[in-house]
Formats: C-alpha cells, structure tokens, sequence
C-alpha cells in the first residue's frame, strides 16, 4: 500500500513545516568502514560436517570434531605438536552468559549471495540532468550518526551519487541521486538525526514510487531531509511520528517493486537541502567543528590507575599467573609470538604505543615513539623482524607496522569502531576479523596498498578470536548465545558451528597444530580450555582467576601462554 497517496500536498506541507522545527540531537552511534575497494570472494576447501560422537581413527586430515554437550575430559590429550597441561579434576560447568546481538526484524531476507556484494540495480531513484556534484555542511548535531553500522560504502561504479543511470542519444537523463552501502542480515537502520517521518513506503508494491521498496523519508531541522530505501521489511516508524538522532528505524533489505529480495541487500541514502539533493558524504563527514567537540567533551577525569600486566603459563598440573613488574594505564593490548621464550606485547597507553618484552632477562616498557589512542588492537607475525598491527583509532581501522626505522600508521580506508583481530596467511599477508554491532566482516589486503572488508553474513558474539589453522582464509573463535563457536571459511561462504560448550568472560583463541584451534575463557575464578580431544570438543576447567582482558599465543616447546591486564 502506497500510504503517500493518502496524503495530499497540504498534509506533508504542515508534516515539513513541523520538521523544521526540530533541534537535532547529540546521541551517537559510531561511524565505520568507509571501504575504498570492492569485496572479494576467496575459494577455500570445503567445510566437512561434524559427527556427534564419532571418535577419532587415524586420518592423514582432519575432520571437523563432533560437539560436546556434556564435556568429559579424557586423562589425557593425544599426542599434541606442544605440550598442555593436564587438567586437576573434571570438567566445571559454567553458567552461560547473556549474550548480546542485534535487534532482529522478525522476517528479514537471510539468503546469502555466494559472491561479493554488487550495487543496486539501475533505476532505483530519479535524477536531474549532468548537472556538478553539490556540497553542503550540515550544521552540528548532523552526520554524527550514520544510518547503518557497521557503515560500509564501497564507492563503486553504480552507487556513488550522480553516477549516470540513464542516457539517450548522448544526453544524461537520469542519475544516482544518493548512495549505496551494504551490510549483514538485519542489518540495522538508524535515523542520522531527529525529525519527522514525512513521507514512506510500508509494504512494498509492484507501483512502487520510483523502485525504492519499504523506504521512509525523514524532514529535519534547517530544511535537511534524508531518505532511506529498500528495507527488508516495513519501516518501524510511521507517518507523522516524531524520530530521535540514532533512533532503530528499519531494518537493510533488497525490497523494491514488491519484492522483498528483488535487489542484492543494500541501503540507498539520500540528502536534500530544501528540496535540492546534495552530496550524502559530505553531509555524513562534514558536520561539527572542533569548537563543538570542545564544548561537549567529557571533563577531564582522576589520574589513571596502574594496572598490572600478567603472565600465564602453563604448568604439569594446569596454569600459573606470574606478574611481569611492568604496569600500564590502559587494557588495551595485544600479544604476538615472535620467536622467544614470551610474546612481545603492545599497548596502547595514554596516547602511545608501548611495547612490552623481555629484555636481559626482566620485562621492560619502551615508547615506540608512535602515537595511537586505540580503542582495539591486534597483531600477527607477518614473517619479518617486526610484527604488523590493526588498531581501532578515531573511529578508523589503521595499519601499524615498522619501515625499518621507526613504527608508522596508516588508514587502511575504512572507517571503523568496533573490535579487531589480526593473523597472518602464509603467503597472504596480513588479514583481520572485524566485530561490530554483532556482525563479522573480514579484512584482506589488495593491491595497490589498499584493504578489502567482506561481509560474512555471520552474526557473532561481542568478542572474536582470529587464528590461522589452513587455508586461504582465517579461521576463528567467538561466543554466541553463551556457546562457544567456531568460525570458518566454506567454499559457499562463512559458517559459524557451535561447539556445544559453555563459555563466559574475555576470550581468546589460538592454534598449536593438530588441526584445530583453541579457545580460552577467563570466567569468575576459572580458566576455560576449549580444545578437541579425540575429534571431540572437550572443556577443561582450571583453578585460576584472571580479572583483566586476555590474549593467547602458542609458543613452540611450551603451549598456550596468556597475557592479561588487571
């Protein structure tokens, strides 16, 4: 049903004479992945099915092992490439935590296309003719929130704004008058400021006007509207009501001329300044000034408190917590093996990058000399003298890495706020996982210096553990609904299988061969092992209270060794 037509001219006169009126909002919901290169497919081995309860005969390969509701441990590990320790007594269960995801939509498209996201179909939105790109800045309270996140604009032929869609003999006759981004099942839609819904679809229709499907336009203050196409479902908002900046609006879909999966899913987004489209980018990354950030910061806070930095290391009978003597600000960390007895660490304290290692004998904390305020940090052995890193700064995902004479940053494209794990591809260079708002995407080099983000199409827990086991793509661990799960690349697309085993607390995961990876948990004075056992997955639990966030490394001839803060 086209509900507009139930309104004549005077009706969304008055309903945008309202709009005007609105103060937009300081609420915020972070920005990320402004991606520069489009998502690439990579083929990988096909996944095998587990077997439940299936034992494990001699194979040259492994087979994926069967879950384990009811953990046991056997006395003892087959034969390991590095030693573990041996668990003190049967298996603790644990109670399962409450996981958080994303809002669901009830009915959202879930197929998942087996190739790399493509732009909207043309046709989708009317246009004016060749005329130039226009700019305006939005006053301060706009384009502080961005109407999808993860936000992830591949700026490709077909979905920038005033891309030509339509031409006769020569002339321009119709353009792209907004822009498309992508992203996951039920990827939520968010209004980017406070207004009034003047205008919308809710059920899409074979006379849809001009093809945007569920969609609903917002009017704000200063003449400013947006428009938001293609849901998967009806808007949540209706006709008049009154939408907060940030506000749950809908849900990204491929809706259009009555068909809910017509189009590859995607949000098409457009800006108008009294009337006249302008550019959606710069609407979206122009607002607000410094003096505005100035005036709204935080008062400055207590000096911080020295945290511990600890390792944990495993013992015949099960692990042990040694302090380093070095302590940091900041719980913000990461650990890499790089070829000694311990990892080497970095941390991201006050405004610096600290690496943490042992040097003559004693733990030691040296300025890089890099500044980085990272909110998430990740790194891998990339094969040469220093490690590589993914850090989470300003709302940006950014490369770390050494030239040779000091430690240097650079944006990878990507806009980003979420969490990053990092781990190296033998062959392939530096690849990461990236967690926002529940969804997974993958990160991959390209050409030229540049980074790919792909959707997975994997809904997964708040915290995910990157580790390399085979292959072209990573492998990695995470917690879903108190569950613990294992994520891997199939020759169709991603998959997320659960291990049957329960885990709270930080996660980490790592990989001592064998064919499998493993996940450790630090829950209220336990310590949780997930690894498999006999093509098995099996849960040891070991007396030991870790309070702070923890990463894993296997360091050959000694097994998992952990780090935490706190």
């Amino acid at each position: 049903m086209k509900l507009h037509s139930r309104f004549g001219p005077a009706r969304r006169a008055l309903l945008l004479a309202g709009a005007i009126a609105v103060a937009a909002t300081g609420a915020s919901v972070p920005s990320v992945a402004y991606a520069v290169t489009d998502a690439r497919t990579e083929a990988t081995p096909p996944a095998i099915e587990p077997v439940a309860g299936e034992t494990a005969p001699a194979e040259p390969a492994p087979t994926d092992p069967a879950p384990s509701p009811s953990p046991s441990p056997s006395p003892s590990d087959p034969a390991p490439v590095n030693p573990v320790p041996t668990p003190t007594g049967p298996v603790v269960p644990t109670p399962e935590p409450t996981a958080s995801v994303p809002p669901s939509s009830g009915s959202s498209p879930t197929h998942p296309a087996p190739g790399g996201w493509t732009p909207a179909l043309p046709g989708l939105v009317p246009g004016a003719g060749p005329a130039a790109p226009s700019y305006a800045t939005a006053p301060a309270g706009f384009g502080l929130v961005f109407p999808t996140n993860p936000w992830i604009y591949n700026d490709q032929p077909g979905t920038r704004y005033l891309d030509v869609r339509e031409q006769s003999r020569g002339l321009v006759t119709r353009r792209h008058m907004g822009i498309d981004a992508q992203g996951g099942v039920r990827q939520p839609i968010f209004a980017v400021a406070a207004g009034i819904v003047v205008d919308g679809t809710w059920g899409t229709t074979s006379r849809d006007r001009h093809g945007f499907g569920n969609q609903v336009e917002l009017a704000h203050a200063d003449g400013f509207a947006t428009r938001y196409a293609h849901f998967a479902t009806a808007p949540l908002v209706q006709l008049g009501d009154h939408v907060e900046q940030g506000q749950l609006i809908g849900f990204m879909g491929g809706s259009q001329r009555g068909d809910l999966h017509r189009l590859d899913r995607h949000l098409h987004f457009e800006v108008t300044k009294d009337g006249r489209h302008i550019d959606p980018i710069a609407f979206l990354t122009g607002a607000g000034t410094v003096a505005d950030a100035a005036a709204t910061a935080a008062p400055a806070a207590d000096a911080p408190t020295p945290l511990p930095f600890s390792e944990i290391r495993p013992t015949a009978d099960g692990y042990v917590s040694i302090s380093t003597g070095v302590t940091v600000t900041s719980q913000v960390f990461t650990a890499v093996d790089m070829g000694g007895e311990s990892a080497e660490l970095f941390v991201s304290d006050a405004g610096r990058l600290l690496q943490v290692s042992v040097t003559g004998g004693a733990w030691t904390a040296v300025d890089t000399g890099l500044a980085l305020a990272a909110t998430s940090l990740a790194s891998a052995n990339t094969g040469g003298e220093h490690p590589e890193l993914l850090a989470v700064e300003d709302g940006k995902l950014v490369h770390v890495a050494h030239d040779g004479s000091a430690w240097t940053k650079t944006w990878t494209g990507h806009d980003f706020s979420g969490t990053v794990s990092a781990v190296a591809i033998p062959g392939g260079g530096l690849h990461g996982m990236l967690q926002q708002a529940g969804y997974l995407y993958h990160l991959s080099p390209a050409q030229g210096g540049l980074w790919n983000i792909t959707d997975t199409r994997l809904e997964t827990g708040v915290q995910v553990d990157a580790v390399y086991v085979d292959g072209p793509a990573p492998q990695a661990m995470t917690v879903i609904d108190g569950e613990v799960h294992r994520i891997t690349r199939g020759d169709i697309g991603w998959d997320a299988a659960g291990t049957g085993l329960p885990a709270s607390g930080p996660l980490a995961a790592t990989y001592e061969g064998a064919g499998w990876p493993i996940a450790v948990s630090a829950e209220p004075g336990v310590l949780g092992v997930t690894r498999v056992v006999d093509r098995v997955w099996t849960r040891y639990a070991y007396d030991l209270t870790v309070t702070g966030p923890i990463d894993a490394v296997a360091i050959p001839g000694v097994g998992t060794v952990l780090y935490s803060i706190g």
